[in-house]
């Protein structure tokens, strides 16, 4: 039986050489270390040459009047939701918007606390303190004439549904003294069917008038607070808040850093590929 020639045989390690990297890294530190220096420079100048962004700060009460609950007990509603007001100014000036000489994404709308919901906080950042105090002065102009025009509607709204009711408790108390007289009327002949259906017309009559009072006064207690300016106007509280926004200075200098550092380790192995393709092709 032939005996088989057992050679060892030798395989190309293709893996990685880290001893290799390194010693190339560090026979071209000098190109590192200048291009790592350049980028973290023209970051850093950049950085520097920024323009400060302000933060300026408003709050707005939200207008509110009473209204009575089911409970006959009387509550305060808001002239209009809060997360309406929210959706509508984000609607208007962030996604549409409005704001043409500002920048929208540096506007935001929200409520002071979580349980605080008729004080409305306006938040807008820029590098210019006087446009930060127009575009907020426009807002609390907008919101304010908006409620204004909501209070108005409201007023028109509740006066338009007063004048049927107190139509129809005209009406029925001209039917209840109606009712009176056929009750004499039939005391006088005993009629005693006559005055039960009396009686009960009278009765439904009552209920009736006494939802009728209901409903007036409710509407009534509304119109007044409405009308009430101190109570139910929309108003901006205190003074517009500035201050500087934090300086990211050092990190745009970090990251200048780190991306100096990167594409420099980059330049070196293209450098390195491109001298071995040369080789190669020779």
């Amino acid at each position: 039986m032939p005996q088989q020639n057992l050679e060892p045989q030798y395989y190309q390690d293709d893996g990685i050489d880290l001893f290799e990297i390194i010693q190339k890294l560090i026979a071209s530190k000098k190109l590192i270390i200048v291009i790592t220096l350049l980028i973290t420079i023209l970051g850093s100048i950049y950085s520097f040459q920024r323009m400060p962004l302000y933060q300026s700060t408003a709050l707005v009460e939200i207008g509110q009047y009473q209204k009575q609950n089911q409970n006959q007990i009387m509550i305060q509603i808001l002239i209009e939701p809060f997360d309406a007001l929210i959706l509508e100014l984000s609607t208007n000036f962030i996604h549409n918007n409005k704001l043409l000489e500002a920048n929208s994404e540096n506007l935001e709308f929200k409520r002071i606390d979580k349980k605080n919901n008729k004080v409305l906080q306006i938040d807008f950042n820029s590098p210019s303190l006087a446009t930060n105090k127009k575009i907020i002065n426009e807002l609390i102009i907008y919101i304010e004439k908006r409620h204004l025009d909501l209070k108005s509607s409201l007023i028109q709204n509740i006066t338009a549904r007063l004048e049927p009711i107190n139509k129809n408790l005209k009406n029925s108390n001209a039917r209840s003294i109606q009712f009176d007289n056929l009750l004499m009327s039939s005391n006088e002949f005993n009629e005693l069917e006559l005055q039960t259906t009396i009686l009960k017309s009278q009765l439904e009559e009552a209920e009736f008038n006494f939802s009728l009072l209901q409903e007036q006064a409710d509407l009534e207690i509304q119109l007044e607070s409405l009308m009430n300016q101190n109570q139910s106007r929309t108003q901006f509280i205190g003074e517009i808040k500035v201050g500087a926004v934090g300086s990211k200075n050092k990190l745009i200098i970090l990251i200048s850093f780190i991306l100096g550092l990167i594409f420099s380790i980059f330049v070196v192995f293209m450098k390195d590929l491109l001298k071995t393709f040369k080789e190669r092709s020779a």
